[in-house]
C-alpha cells in the first residue's frame, strides 16, 4: 500500500516535468515548476510526501513507524498493539489511514474490537470473512467513509492492517 501511494504521489511529479514540442514557454515553465515534494528521515526512516493539484488542492503523506497514530472520533489503537507501521493521507477535508500492527491476542478478538467501534461510528459492517488464520472486516458508512480490518494470526502473534478513509474519494 505505502509504495503504490508513494508511486501515486510522485508519479504525477515526474509527468509534469515532461513537456511535448509544440507547447508554448508558460506551458512549459509551470510544466517545469516543483509540484510536490518527497522527504525520507535517515535516522528514522519516517517519509514525507506533498503534491499539488492544478486547482491548487494539497496532497499530504506522512509514514513511518513513530508517526503518531491518529485515529477519528470514536476509535482508538488495539490495547497491547505494537505498531509497525502508519501512513497518514490527507487532501482538504479528507484522511485516509493505513495502519500496520501487532497484537499478542487472537484475530477474532481484533475483529470485534474494531466491529464494536465501527458501528458505534454509524459503519455498516457487511462483510466478514474467515478463512483458516485469517479475519477480515469491512464495512461503509452512508457519508462514503470506509472501514476495513484484515487480521492474520502467525505463530503467538497477529498481524493486522487497519485502513479507515474518510472524505477521499
Amino acid at each position: 500500500m505505502t509504495r503504490s501511494l508513494i508511486v501515486s504521489l510522485v508519479f504525477p511529479l515526474v509527468l509534469a516535468a515532461c513537456s511535448q514540442d509544440g507547447e508554448d514557454a508558460d506551458a512549459q515553465a509551470r510544466a517545469a515548476e516543483p509540484r510536490g515534494s518527497y522527504e525520507i528521515d535517515q535516522a528514522t526512516g519516517e517519509t514525507f510526501a506533498r503534491y499539488e493539484e492544478d486547482d491548487g488542492s494539497v496532497t499530504t503523506m506522512r509514514s513511518g513507524r513513530d508517526v503518531p497514530v491518529l485515529l477519528p472520533p470514536g476509535f482508538s489503537l488495539y490495547p497491547a498493539a505494537e505498531v509497525l507501521n502508519n501512513t497518514r493521507v490527507e487532501r482538504d477535508e479528507g484522511v485516509l489511514l493505513s495502519l500496520d500492527f501487532t497484537s499478542p491476542d487472537p484475530p477474532e478478538r481484533l475483529v470485534e474490537f474494531y466491529r464494536a467501534e465501527g458501528e458505534a461510528a454509524q459503519f455498516a459492517i457487511d462483510v466478514r470473512l474467515d478463512a483458516g488464520p485469517t479475519r477480515i472486516i469491512a464495512g461503509k458508512r452512508p457519508d462514503g467513509d470506509t472501514l476495513a480490518l484484515l487480521a492474520v494470526r502467525e505463530g503467538e502473534t497477529t498481524k493486522a492492517h487497519l485502513s479507515i478513509a474518510s472524505g477521499i474519494d
